[in-house]
């Protein structure tokens, strides 16, 4: 079941005064402080849409490029060895899957979760 914004707000809090207990200021970092900053803050329904809307117009094209790079990548690469890509190039061993991992960075984000 879905939490009320009450209780994520309080849960909130209650981590904040976990992490000013168990460390120092000296210790945080200034976003922590921005963050302790607005836990008080009410966002509304509509603000919170807004925001995520703003995140999947500006994200989810630079996702959905990333991924269709990397699967060009490896078809190109699949297809090279099909046709003599290692002989043409004189991998042996490993060198073969080193090249293969060249892409492989971007496979390792979390995807995307859609509501």
């Amino acid at each position: 079941m879905a939490a009320s914004t009450e209780e994520k707000a309080g849960q909130l809090a209650n981590q904040a005064e976990r992490i000013t207990a168990a460390s120092s200021s000296t210790e945080l970092d200034d976003t922590y402080n921005v963050y302790k900053g607005t836990i008080d803050t009410d966002i509304t329904a509509e603000e919170e849409k807004k925001v995520l809307r703003k995140i999947d117009v500006r994200i989810v094209p630079i996702l959905f490029l990333i991924y269709m790079l990397q699967y060009l990548d490896k078809n190109s690469i699949n297809f090279a060895s099909v046709y003599g890509l290692q002989d043409g190039t004189h991998l042996v061993g490993q060198d073969y899957s080193w090249l293969s991992t060249t892409s492989l960075p971007p496979s390792h984000l979390p995807s995307p979760c859609f509501r």
